[in-house]
Formats: structure tokens, C-alpha cells, sequence
């Protein structure tokens, strides 16, 4: 579903299923966020938490953001198509400056167990540690897309960036930890990655310690 005017969230609303989206700055430059979220049994998990970083983005962009309507039309949203919902989904928000769009896939993870093995190999490209985006989920995510299907063509689950100066960052669409005599570890939010929403609960949850961390 798209809604026109992002800060003022008025514009008609598309039932159809057909998106019609404004042209913006963050149709043509990608300057705009995104949150992916969880969905069990029809309630995003984490949601608060998505809200929040979905804001602090917008506002970091300048983009008009009104929390509290949002939060309806997310909620709006899902009751109207919890009948499609199958209980384990993944919800997207994505803002820009004209737009707000919602809408909900299944979700990739579902049905793995916690010890699948993950294969992964070292992206070509650094993570910019002094850039202020890598810090935001922007629009802007080709990269990460990109390195992920390449790291799958080479059979590869998983692409890890190291940043400028060849600490350990996170992966394409992961965060990262390490297990070293029987404590958690995982790199600093400085070396230049995400501040994942699933990475802050386990760094609270687990008491993960924050080093930095290099290939060798």
C-alpha cells in the first residue's frame, strides 16, 4: 500500500494493490528509510523499537515524520489483509519525502533452525566507517543487495564487510558475533555498520562485549 506525503500522510488510499508512488528524492537519490520487522502471527515483533529508528532516520533526512499516524496506518494495514498473513511474514515500512509505503512478504527466515550453518566470505567492497548512511537503513541498500547475490552465485550465504581500516563490520543483512571462551562478542557500532534492532537485544540480553575485531 502507498500513501502520498510522507509528512503529512494525506493522499487517497490504494486498495487495489496497484502502487502509485510520487517522485521524490528518494525515488531518484534514495533518501529515505526503511524498517523490515518480523511478523508473528500478525503482530510485528520489535515494533516500538522499528518505529523509533524509522523516525530517527526521517528526521535525520528532514523528512516530516508524524509517529502516532504511521503507527494507525501499520496497524491499519494489517488488519485489513490479516486473512493473507500465513503467521510467520516479514512487514516492510519504507518513508520518503512524498511516499510512505507498507507492505508484507514472507519471511526468509522462518522455519530454520538455530544452528543451520551459515557460509560466509569477505565482500571486496569496505564499509565506510566516516559516512553518516552507513549508520541508517536507507533506500539506498543496492550494495548490500548486490554483494549478497554475489556471495550466492559463489555458494555463499553471506557477504561480511570490513570497513576502511579492515575491522570486522557486519554482513549484508546481518549483524555479527563471536563466541571465545564461552563469551559473546561482536564489533562496535563505530567500526561502521547498522545498529541492528535483533543485535541490541542480544548485546543487552547476553551482556555481548563490543571489541574490535579483525580477520586474523
Amino acid at each position: 500500500e502507498s500513501k502520498s506525503g510522507a509528512g503529512s500522510h494525506r493522499g487517497r488510499r490504494e486498495e487495489t494493490g496497484i502502487m502509485r508512488l510520487q517522485p521524490d528524492e528518494g525515488y531518484y537519490f534514495g533518501i529515505g528509510a526503511f524498517e523490515t520487522m518480523a511478523l508473528e502471527d500478525g503482530v510485528p515483533v520489535f515494533f516500538d523499537r522499528h518505529m523509533e529508528r524509522l523516525e530517527g532516520a526521517a528526521k535525520y533526512f528532514g523528512i516530516p515524520f508524524q509517529r502516532e499516524p504511521v503507527e494507525r496506518m501499520v496497524w491499519d494495514y494489517l488488519d485489513r489483509n490479516k486473512e493473507k498473513l500465513s503467521g510467520h511474514d516479514a512487514l516492510k515500512a519504507a518513508v520518503s519525502e512524498k511516499n510512505f509505503v507498507v507492505s508484507v512478504h514472507p519471511n526468509p527466515y522462518a522455519g530454520k533452525d538455530s544452528d543451520t550453518m551459515v557460509r560466509t566470505e569477505y565482500s571486496q567492497i569496505r564499509r565506510n566507517e566516516t559516512s553518516p548512511l552507513t549508520y541508517y537503513k536507507t533506500l539506498n541498500y543496492a550494495e548490500n543487495l548486490m554483494e549478497k547475490r554475489k556471495a550466492a552465485q559463489q555458494g555463499f550465504d553471506e557477504a561480511v564487510f570490513l570497513n576502511g581500516k579492515g575491522e570486522i563490520t557486519e554482513g549484508t543483512v546481518s549483524n555479527v558475533f563471536f563466541v571465545k571462551d564461552g563469551k559473546l562478542y561482536t564489533p562496535p557500532v563505530s567500526c561502521g555498520m547498522l545498529p541492528g534492532i535483533m543485535r541490541e537485544y542480544v548485546c543487552r540480553s547476553f551482556q555481548a562485549e563490543e571489541t574490535v575485531i579483525r580477520p586474523e
